[in-house]
């Protein structure tokens, strides 16, 4: 079996806010899936992948939520990024924190690679993630995409939508179709080979609040 490398505990402190306000047996979810409780207090700790993807398992049993990937994004944080997280936040524009992410998705955990490619008009961000369980798989993308689209939302002060976005999900019932439409506010489509979001390219200039190239340089060291 393909070893799954390590998850930050950054990361899986956002699936633990969803949990919590959910009211879910955290610590059952925990146990199940073998990490102990103090190991979360850990800020730069991670975990076997393994556990993560059992981790993740376990909460969507408790939950029964369909759409726990894309619910679990409300609780995205600059540290849900680790120092990722952070570098970004110093970023001056959109387009400068998405260049940082290639380099240091790594701090992040080894979940998934993402790769960016661009055209004459626009930008594509592909998430190819590393997870097998079938049931946790599509839960993962939807919360990678999902956290990436509300974390661009709150650095830039504003409500920008991507160009479309597809996902290797399944497509499921009409009113799951319409929460995936509200949130990413374009068309999603669904069964497709790769899960992208799609930018224009002119949303790469768009400037963000907290700006700082000494910060940003600081940090990237």
């Amino acid at each position: 079996m393909k070893k799954l490398g390590f998850a930050s505990i950054a990361a899986v402190q956002q699936y633990q806010r969803y949990a919590e306000h959910r009211k879910l047996d955290t610590q059952l979810a925990l146990a199940q899936a073998g990490i102990a409780a103090d190991v979360l207090k850990k800020q730069n700790g991670r975990i076997p992948g393994e556990q993560f993807q059992d981790f993740i398992s376990a909460l969507l049993k408790q939950s029964d939520d369909d759409l726990l990937g894309l619910h679990s994004s409300e609780f995205v944080q600059p540290g849900s990024y680790s120092v990722l997280g952070y570098i970004t936040l110093s970023c001056q524009t959109i387009g400068e924190a998405i260049d940082c992410i290639v380099p240091f998705e790594k701090l992040v955990g080894d979940m998934g690679i993402t790769t960016i490619r661009r055209n004459a008009s626009s930008v594509y961000l592909d998430w190819h993630c590393a997870y097998p369980d079938p049931k946790v798989r599509p839960q993962m993308i939807d919360n990678v995409l999902s956290s990436w689209t509300r974390y661009a939302r709150w650095l830039s002060n504003s409500n920008t939508a991507p160009l479309f976005v597809e996902l290797e999900r399944e497509t499921g019932s009409t009113k799951e179709r319409k929460a995936y439409e509200s949130f990413f506010g374009c068309p999603v489509h669904f069964e497709r080979r790769q899960n992208r979001i799609a930018l224009a390219k002119d949303l790469l200039d768009l400037p963000l609040l907290q700006g700082n190239e000494t910060l940003r340089k600081s940090l990237e060291q």
